[in-house]
């Protein structure tokens, strides 16, 4: 059995338990969704991520994965994609036959909390530490290995505990930073934050939550993201608040990229026109035609 899963969220990760609770000795790939449209293995399952050209079975649940695939004419019988489903995990334990099993019921559950934005403090700290290990994928696996025998338990590892206490404290550190930033900003509807080459990635999209704190409905976040290719300069992922109807993933599909509701991203080429596009995109959708830009500076986050 070999399978690529997502790289760096829960919902990736989780996919990748429930393989090796149902095949122990499966080979797991990482891929983000970038690579692995390069990737010319004959993978048996991809999940929550594009389908590759000799991948047998796609496992998701991004509406714009579905679309492409209709579009290009390769959505065979066997691929299994839900829009509505929560999670691409919730998803494969029925594709597994895992649906009575106590462990991959929590591991879904996981997966379901933390891709609806949903996160208990334990979910936090686990999305870190993914995030965080982006080019260790030795580690990603172990842990994957540990969420498919102890579930909700996964941080009785010691191995875990000790990759979380390694960035506990910056992380810690940072956040404080940020939540002094989003304190001092202007607020408006729509809001664009530049992050690049100064926040890690792992921390790449918090200060949007502070932002809906204050009271801002769309925050646009350009920040590094090791999982793009050559081809790639700059990720742009769009969040929404929770209380606001707004759909990004349309917004996202206007310039190549895709995602949910609340949650979407954006790969560009070009990063001043990626800013351009989404200020000028922003400035229409906004009721006043109001868009904040904040850009994040080295000394804003300097003890």
């Amino acid at each position: 059995m070999k399978v690529a899963v997502h790289i760096s969220d829960c919902d990736g990760i989780c996919s990748a338990a429930l393989v090796l609770r149902k095949y122990p000795y499966a080979e797991i790939d990482f891929h983000s969704n970038q690579s692995i449209l390069s990737s010319q293995e004959p993978y048996d399952l991809v999940i929550d991520l594009p389908k590759p050209i000799n991948a047998k079975v796609n496992i998701d649940h991004h509406y714009t994965n579905l679309e492409r695939l209709k579009k290009e004419g390769r959505l065979d019988n066997e691929d299994i994609i839900d829009p509505e489903a929560p999670s691409a995990a919730s998803v494969l334990i029925k594709y597994l036959n895992l649906n009575n099993d106590p462990i991959a019921k929590e591991i879904v559950e996981m997966a379901n909390l933390t891709d609806t934005g949903n996160f208990t403090e334990e979910l936090l700290k686990l999305d870190k530490i993914i995030k965080a290990s982006q080019d260790d994928t030795d580690f990603l696996y172990y842990l994957a290995k540990v969420l498919s025998e102890k579930g909700k338990r996964v941080f009785d590892d010691e191995k875990v505990k000790e990759k979380w206490a390694k960035i506990q404290a910056e992380y810690n550190r940072l956040r404080e930073k940020l939540q002094k930033l989003a304190d001092s900003v202007v607020i408006t509807d729509f809001m664009i934050v530049d992050e690049r080459m100064v926040l890690p990635y792992y921390l790449a999209k918090d200060i949007a939550f502070y932002l809906f704190e204050r009271g801002a409905k769309v925050v646009a976040l350009f920040y590094d993201d090791p999982g793009l290719n050559e081809t790639y300069r700059v990720k742009c992922s769009l969040r929404v608040a929770k209380d606001y109807d707004f759909d990004a993933r349309r917004v996202a599909e206007k310039f190549g990229g895709g995602g949910h509701t609340k949650a979407a991203g954006i790969p560009f080429k070009d990063v001043i026109l990626a800013l351009t596009n989404i200020v000028s995109e922003f400035a229409s959708l906004s009721p006043n035609g109001q868009v904040a830009y904040v850009r994040i500076r080295k000394e804003h986050l300097r003890a």
